[in-house]
């Protein structure tokens, strides 16, 4: 197990990988950018990729368009679990 920080990190199963996404937003620019982090079950980092985007108006858009982001680069690389 690979403790970060005072959180622990829980690998996934066997057959899975641990995707985590955040993001950062600059209102007065309608500008952000989403992180995305795939880890496998000893939590090395698998891959890691940055969206930069512009023309988005508030923070909760922000994390939805990051969100379908990530589902999306996930079934590009043919994850499935």
């Amino acid at each position: 197990m690979v403790v970060m920080g005072k959180d622990r990190w829980v690998p996934p199963s066997r057959e899975s990988v641990k995707v985590n996404f955040d993001v950062v937003f600059q209102k007065d620019k309608q500008k952000y950018a989403s992180g995305i982090l795939i880890r496998n079950r000893e939590g090395l980092i698998m891959v890691v990729c940055i969206h930069p985007n512009s023309h988005i108006v508030d923070p909760f858009m922000a994390e939805a368009r990051a969100c379908e982001q990530m589902v999306s680069f996930m079934v590009d690389l043919g994850f499935k679990k």
